[in-house]
């Protein structure tokens, strides 16, 4: 399944369950950057942000503790072809949850897993997905971690869910006394 379907195939799935995807660049225009970031998670009751394989290190060098060290004692850890997601990933979770919004983060088998997409870091543990399962069915994508993507999935659209209900009970109503 190429990334283009694995897309299309999860806004099927949203909309069967009565959510509607927004993308900035797809379903929403104007503003471009942060700003339309920002605009369009302000309208938005959760975030599901999908960490594709996009860049590729063929070979290189990260030093995960460089900010800590003393000198030139710095762990090094070798990269050889291995892939990085888009850093939107990082910086739309990292603005959905600075925000309050329930935020499901999802990776492709092989992205390696740093910063807001790594384990934990914001409540969760990302279920990986196999675009090269040949399938368009999400379940089957997903084969590999169904029962936690199914987990996930569900306990993010409660929260969603609950963001919209919280909405729309102001509060403080208009010269109404809560009961």
């Amino acid at each position: 399944m190429s990334q283009k379907h694995f897309l299309k195939a999860l806004r099927k799935h949203l909309r069967a369950r009565g959510l509607e995807p927004r993308t900035v660049g797809d379903t929403d225009f104007g503003l471009n950057g942060l700003d339309a970031v920002r605009g369009l998670l302000r309208q938005c009751n959760g975030l599901i942000s999908v960490a594709f394989r996009r860049t590729v290190v063929r070979d290189g060098v990260d030093r995960p503790d460089a900010d800590e060290a003393l000198g030139d004692a710095v762990r090094e850890i070798v990269l050889t072809d291995t892939w990085l997601t888009t850093p939107w990933c990082h910086m739309e979770a990292a603005m959905a949850y600075q925000i309050g919004l329930p935020v499901l983060l999802v990776v492709e088998k092989g992205v390696r897993q740093d910063g807001a997409i790594e384990n934990g870091v914001l409540g969760q543990y990302p279920p990986q997905f196999d675009l090269e399962a040949d399938d368009r069915d999400l379940d089957a994508v997903f084969a590999r971690n169904l029962e936690k993507w199914r987990q996930l999935a569900g306990t993010w659209e409660g929260q969603v869910r609950e963001v919209v209900h919280t909405r729309a009970r102001p509060s403080a109503l208009y010269g109404i006394a809560h009961r």
